[in-house]
């Protein structure tokens, strides 16, 4: 449904966000806050890669989902690596982020309103956001490729697979693009280099917004 976006600043105004890159600490973030705070975590991520909002895309609206929906009907995301050059993956995804937002703030209308809600994952990106709340409510952790192709390859011990390298620059140049936005629209960053303990990076979340 299409709103207006300051009415969606004043009903979701008690929505904190979250975006950034792979293994910047979002979804841990999310659950502190959970456990900690109480808020109703919206993970992004379910609605993506589960394929709810490609499902119900319309190719009119949204033609970069329904593009990529399209590709992953009959190829794996391995696959879709080893297919497409990299910037092609990155606009399309960026592109996918962008028509997919208005979903998000519709899954968002129908959460009950009785605690706060963070919603969290890489898909959240600062244009759309920064149009629909405040900077004090949005955050973005970002992972250097460093820390992030160290992550991955200890989650994955055995020799890396020829799509690996073309997965870590897509993840790096994507992140490249939410950090310059982000600076542009002068929204909050947290770089993670796995120097800062999670405890450390959530007392700068929580003082960012507001909590105590």
């Amino acid at each position: 449904m299409k709103r207006d976006s300051e009415n969606i600043k004043r009903d979701l105004a008690h929505v904190c966000w979250i975006g950034g890159s792979s293994g910047g600490g979002k979804t841990t973030t999310a659950k502190a806050l959970e456990e900690k705070f109480g808020f109703h975590v919206y993970h992004h991520v379910d609605k993506w890669m589960g394929g709810d909002h490609a499902r119900v895309a319309d190719p009119d609206r949204h033609p970069a989902m329904v593009r990529f929906r399209e590709i992953l009907s009959h190829m794996s995301v391995p696959q879709l690596f080893e297919t497409f050059p990299v910037d092609e993956l990155v606009e399309g995804t960026i592109n996918y982020f962008i028509e997919e937002f208005e979903m998000v703030v519709d899954d968002l209308y129908e959460l009950p309103r009785d605690k706060p809600i963070v919603a969290e994952g890489s898909g959240i990106l600062p244009g759309p956001v920064s149009r629909v709340t405040k900077p004090n409510r949005t955050i973005f952790l970002v992972a250097t490729e460093a820390f992030e192709r160290r992550r991955r390859s200890q989650a994955n011990q055995e020799s890396p697979e020829p799509w690996f390298e073309k997965m870590i620059e897509s993840s790096s140049k994507r992140r490249e693009q939410t950090v310059l936005q982000a600076e542009h629209l002068e929204l909050k960053i947290i770089e993670t280099d796995g120097s800062r303990s999670i405890e450390d990076t959530f007392d700068l979340v929580k003082g960012h917004f507001g909590l105590s």
